[in-house]
């Protein structure tokens, strides 16, 4: 059986059901827990995957051992795992269980000479107060593994305010699965522009998604819902191959034109990105020059030595990498001296501001100027008013990305922004 197969998925769902069938009867309360490791794609690199495969495995020994009533316990992913317990108190005490599983795994494994952490992150659902139905509390307990995910809590707990089922995640995944297999996904490119010419220099891919009801689903919403399960690592290779697939041309046509994608904090930890990249590359014969890989500065922070080297990995494909969002993390002045990167991009809420926040702008002019001494091109992104531009512009910033030059284009818009500039 493979990893967080479906038919993983088939029994956990199928017991589940099964407990809520039974609790009905009895009005007890059923608790769903999803458990993430998080740095699992980290063990499989550093340790192999063999021994990723037994961290997994004593992870669910060691929950199902000191967890009572577990009714149910399943990988549900390679590094996700689902746990029903029947017969919940009071909802007060949800989080006694979901600190208890953290608390069971506060021991560092030991396999051979290694002792290895597991961290992971809980989301925590229950019948009946966040869902009627299996895929309601699957929903609920997902969601509330984003939220602790996103805000670094350890773990949360659905609510029952705004949608009571809990259930908006989970549709919203499948759905955006569908839309992956049914070709609703599209890319709209935003220029970036050179402050010393004025020319066009580079596109920025940026995803969209059609819905099934005709309208787009924000990429706020479905971005950081993908990269919690091994969805993003499919939407990373929709969007890089689209990408060079639709740029090729162009690029070929204009040698001194990039296009920049973005990857997201987890790809970044992944060695097979690097074949993924070079693999585009020789299929739509695009010169690695003129590729652009954008990582946000948060990425950084997992694991900076392992970051450093996957990026220099990609940065050896003749490929640029560029920080993007630079200003919102743990910034730290070793990274200029350290970081494998070409371009840093000052994040929108510095530079939105700065007309108005003399912080803000000496924030962005220190950036600037430190950037150029250790040889880093600077973008800044969110340019919306003129007054901003001028700033930016006076201050040496190679470069400038914003409403006010262009909102994103569809490639329609975009060939048109290419035949006149």
């Amino acid at each position: 059986m493979l990893p967080g197969s479906d038919t993983n998925w088939h029994l956990f769902f199928q017991r589940l059901s099964e407990e809520i069938e039974s609790a009905k009867d009895s009005k007890k309360r059923i608790a769903v827990f999803v458990v993430d490791i998080v740095f699992f794609h980290i063990y499989n690199i550093k340790f192999g995957f063999e021994r990723g495969e037994e961290i997994v495995a004593d992870t669910i020994n060691r929950l199902d051992e000191n967890l009572n009533r577990v009714q149910a316990i399943e990988r549900l992913s390679p590094h996700q795992i689902g746990i029903v317990i029947s017969d919940v108190a009071v909802p007060e005490l949800l989080h006694l269980g979901a600190e208890k599983i953290i608390d069971s795994l506060a021991n560092p494994l030991v396999i051979g000479d290694d002792e290895i952490p597991v961290d992971v992150a809980v989301g925590v659902a229950l019948y009946p107060d966040h869902g009627h139905k299996a895929e309601n509390l699957l929903g609920g307990a997902f969601a509330s593994l984003e939220s602790a995910r996103r805000q670094n809590t350890g773990y949360g707990i659905a609510s029952t305010s705004g949608n009571h089922d809990g259930s908006d995640s989970w549709e919203l995944e499948n759905d955006l699965k569908q839309a992956l297999e049914e070709d609703r996904l599209l890319l709209n490119y935003q220029p970036k522009v050179d402050l010393s010419t004025g020319n066009t220099f580079s596109f920025e891919a940026l995803m969209r998604w059609k819905h099934i009801n005709d309208e787009y689903v924000s990429p706020a919403s479905f971005i950081p819902l993908a990269e919690t399960s091994y969805l993003i690592y499919d939407l990373t290779e929709w969007c890089i191959n689209t990408a060079l697939r639709e740029m090729a041309e162009p690029l070929q046509n204009n040698g001194d034109l990039s296009v920049a994608i973005n990857l997201s904090a987890n790809i970044i930890y992944d060695p097979s990105i690097i074949t993924t990249v070079k693999s585009a590359l020789e299929i739509w014969g695009v010169n690695p020059e003129q590729l652009i890989l954008e990582v946000t500065e948060s990425a950084l922070m997992k694991n900076q030595e392992l970051c450093f080297r996957n990026l220099q990995l990609l940065r050896d494909t003749g490929a640029k990498i560029s920080i993007d969002d630079f200003g919102t993390g743990y910034s730290s002045l070793a990274y200029f001296k350290t970081i494998p990167a070409d371009e840093l991009k000052i994040d929108q809420s510095f530079i939105r501001s700065m007309a108005s926040n003399s912080d803000d702008s000496k924030i962005v002019d220190s950036i600037i100027n430190l950037s150029h001494k250790f040889g880093l091109k600077v973008v800044a992104e969110g340019v919306e008013d003129v007054e901003t531009l001028n700033l930016v512009s006076d201050m040496g910033c190679d470069a400038a990305q914003g409403y006010y030059i262009s909102r994103p284009l569809d490639f329609t818009l975009f060939e048109e922004w290419l035949a006149n500039k």
